[in-house]
């Protein structure tokens, strides 16, 4: 999502706590709360077991 004129980018995320897990993303600007549920989702989102 454009805010600005300009799409911020996602440069990096850490894991900065485990129980419970959290995370820090780093962008070039201000993520839109739309998009920051989006993340959150997709991260929340089951995975399939590592084999």
């Amino acid at each position: 999502p454009l805010r600005g004129g300009k799409q911020p980018r996602i440069l990096f995320a850490t894991q900065v706590q485990t129980a419970p897990p959290r995370i820090v993303i780093f962008t070039t600007g201000f993520l839109d709360a739309g998009y920051r549920r989006f993340i959150e989702r997709r991260l929340r989102a089951p995975r399939p077991a590592a084999a």
